[in-house]
């Protein structure tokens, strides 16, 4: 599959201009007011934001229209934008990311969140960064353990119960 950076941009700009009008719709939608009593009330955010994410997406998209303009009025091909985006290991990488995600949410309730986490980042670094399976399970092991210090005791942050009680 072929996809050149002038079509990928293009993808971009339109999925920003989509999302922030969701985001836009839904604050609307839930009556979520922009102010209230004087100070930003509980819509401020999301539509602040879904009007900045509609209009950078625009912006993609005329900045990328103005670059073909040019290119096609000075004569000259732009092989930057023409040529193909799409590589095979970064698709991969990309599916792997995806799929740890969906393990750490499958894992979660069984083995607890840090654990699935951790768990996930050994099978990543052995996997994607091709490390030994000792320095895996180190770099797993301390990021469970900074999860933990972070959102546990600095934090205080309640994470989800698993059946094993982690």
């Amino acid at each position: 599959m072929k996809l050149s950076l002038r079509k990928g941009n293009n993808i971009l700009g339109g999925i920003g201009v989509l999302m922030g009008l969701v985001i836009l719709a839904l604050a609307f939608v839930q009556k979520l007011p922009y102010m209230k009593n004087n100070i930003p009330g509980p819509g401020f955010f999301p539509i602040v934001c879904g009007i900045g994410i509609a209009v950078f997406g625009a912006l993609i998209i005329v900045e990328n229209q103005s670059k073909a303009k040019k290119a096609k009025e000075s004569n000259t091909k732009d092989k930057d934008s023409e040529e193909n985006i799409i590589n095979k290991a970064e698709l991969r990488n990309f599916a792997y990311i995806i799929g740890s995600s969906i393990l750490v949410l499958i894992l979660t309730p069984l083995i607890g969140m840090l654990i699935s986490i951790g768990a996930v980042v050994t099978l990543l670094v052995k996997i994607l960064a091709e490390e030994s399976l000792i320095k895996s399970i180190i770099i797993g092991a301390g990021t469970t353990i900074v999860l933990f210090l972070i959102f546990r005791l600095f934090l205080g942050v309640p994470l989800p119960n698993s059946f094993i009680g982690l």
